[in-house]
Order: C-alpha cells, then sequence, then structure tokens
C-alpha cells in the first residue's frame, strides 16, 4: 500500500469516534454531478431529500471518493448517494463501518482505454512497453489489466503512469503518453473529436457507482434510511416521466447542451437494485484492489450489503 492510502486509512480509523449527527440538526449528503449523474441533478434541483427527511438538508461536494469516505465516517455527512466502489472497499477494509445501500448508476461502456487519433494501435499486446496513464486502483485501472490478460499480459508490461482522469487525458492530447484511461464526459468527448477507442468497459467491467452509510445510520436512524431509499426511488420515476425536462436540468448544471446528455444518457443504467451481476462485478474489483497491494486485507463485498443480497 502506498503512503497515501496508508493516510487514509489511518484517517478513516481515527475517524470512527466521531459524533454520528451533525450538531446544526441537519441532514447532509455529498452532490457530484459528474459524470453525468443525473438522479443527483435533478432531486437537489426538486428538493426531494429535505420534502421526504423533513429536516434541512446541506449537499457537500465532495469531488474523490477519499474525501467522501473521511466526511462519511466523521459523521460530517450522513448519506453518499453517489460514490465509487474502491474508496468504499478500502475504507471497509480498513474497518470503516460502512454499508451499501444500493446501486447509483452503471456505466461500463463510459469507462475507455483511449489512444491518439492517429495511433496504430489496436489489440491490448500493441500496448507492450508503451506508456499508459490513469489513476491506479479504480475501476479503470482494473478495466485495462482485464483487456492486457486477454493477450496473456499485465499490468508490469506497460509503462503505467498513475494520475487522476484529467491529468490523464491532458497528458494524452498532448502527446505525452501513449494511451490514457478516461471516463465521463472527457471520455466521450474525446472519442466524439476521433481519439481512439482501444477498448471500453463493457463485457469486462461494470463500472457500477453506489449509494453509501454507515452502520450507525442503520441501525440508530432505519427511518432516515428507509427515506433515503424512498426518496432515490421517487426521483428515479419523476425521471421517467418527465424525460427532457431531467435532461435540461442535467444540461443547465453540466453546462452542456440537451443534445450531448441525451447522447450520454444511453451509457448509464440508474436502476438501484443490486442485481446477482453487480454482485460478482464487485466482489471482482475488491479482488482486483486487494491482488495490487491497495487494501489491507481482502474483503467480501457481500457483508458490506445493507440488507441480504444476491
Amino acid at each position: 500500500m502506498n503512503g497515501r492510502l496508508k493516510k487514509l486509512a489511518a484517517a478513516l480509523l481515527l475517524a470512527f469516534a466521531a459524533p454520528l449527527a451533525r450538531a446544526d440538526g441537519k441532514i447532509a449528503v455529498t452532490y457530484i454531478t459528474p459524470p453525468l449523474n443525473v438522479p443527483s441533478m435533478v432531486e437537489k434541483r426538486l428538493g426531494h431529500f429535505a420534502k421526504n427527511f423533513g429536516l434541512p438538508v446541506e449537499y457537500v461536494v465532495l469531488m474523490n471518493g477519499p474525501e467522501q469516505a473521511h466526511a462519511l465516517a466523521a459523521g460530517d455527512v450522513q448519506f453518499l448517494p453517489a460514490t465509487g466502489s474502491t474508496s468504499v472497499f478500502l475504507s471497509a477494509a480498513s474497518g470503516a463501518p460502512f454499508r451499501i445501500l444500493g446501486i447509483f448508476a452503471r456505466s461500463p461502456r463510459s469507462f475507455k482505454i483511449l489512444a491518439r487519433k492517429d495511433s496504430p494501435l489496436a489489440r491490448p499486446e500493441d500496448l507492450r512497453g508503451k506508456t499508459v496513464a490513469g489513476p491506479r486502483g479504480t475501476i479503470l485501472h482494473e478495466l485495462l489489466a482485464l483487456w492486457l490478460a486477454e493477450a496473456g499480459m499485465t499490468v508490469k508490461d506497460v509503462e503505467f503512469v498513475s494520475m487522476n482522469v484529467p491529468a490523464a487525458a491532458a497528458a494524452l492530447a498532448a502527446g505525452r503518453v501513449d494511451a490514457a484511461l478516461v471516463t465521463g464526459v472527457p471520455a466521450w468527448r474525446m472519442a466524439r473529436a476521433g481519439y481512439t477507442v482501444l477498448r471500453d468497459g463493457d463485457g469486462l467491467v461494470g463500472g457500477e457507482v453506489l449509494s453509501v452509510t454507515t452502520e450507525a445510520m442503520l441501525r440508530d436512524h432505519p427511518d432516515l434510511v428507509k427515506k433515503f431509499l424512498a426518496t432515490r426511488r421517487e426521483t428515479l420515476r419523476w425521471i421517467a416521466d418527465h424525460r427532457d425536462e431531467a435532461v435540461r436540468i442535467a444540461a443547465e448544471e453540466l453546462d452542456l447542451s440537451p443534445e450531448d446528455v441525451e447522447a450520454q444518457l444511453p451509457l448509464y443504467d440508474f436502476s438501484m437494485e443490486i442485481t446477482p451481476a453487480d454482485a460478482a462485478g464487485l466482489q471482482r474489483t475488491a479482488d482486483f484492489m486487494a491482488a495490487q497491494g491497495m487494501m489491507e486485507r481482502p474483503i467480501d463485498v457481500r457483508s458490506l450489503f445493507a440488507a441480504p443480497r444476491p
């Protein structure tokens, strides 16, 4: 485990003694709009959480998984409506009492391995010895490893440079790397601009984003957990019944055209229930992280589900 992840794990462990509820009486939830979190944008615009909780709601903008995990463990937020699985698994492996309430989104095709516009690269074996940039220990990293495995290769067969998605996209655009691991709107824009899509996640990774709370919330405030889940379902029904308005809200929040939002929506499945395929895919991600030395110990993902799951 690298130093940054060790610090995260230690901080999480220290945070477990933090108070569960906010002293100001508010329910706090994280608010993240990218890559295309339409349900979050619609819910906030319509105020569904405040209406159903019967309490003031604060939307906390935290853009990366470790920050979100810190906030949940410390009691600064009570729910993570949309968070990446990797930070949840890292926290759980360090002892964080997190519980997965359901799926926020699946978007395997939004995860892409991209090469330059004029790149001769096409097959996994073409990446041998090439420089690939992307975030280590993530679904994108897992996608790269699984694609390379189709040619009997591992990530050690490429020159992997760990960096976040915007930096990886910029490095590819500047010609500093041969390939980049990119997702969300940047991946969609680059593919549309003519960058070579070597592989997306379809058939290799599930691309699951999770809704998460703590064991203490489930134990001490089951009514709020039920209201959280009911709000998620209400928002999804509203989107289904008011698709054009939902697209308009997302376009305004992301500074995109409605046409751009419509073009990307088919990449996302926002249904909440955890299927057997979801459970298996999440376990593969956790196993990948353990094999990469990202976690203190392996975890059984099913033990994190808030209720018995497939």
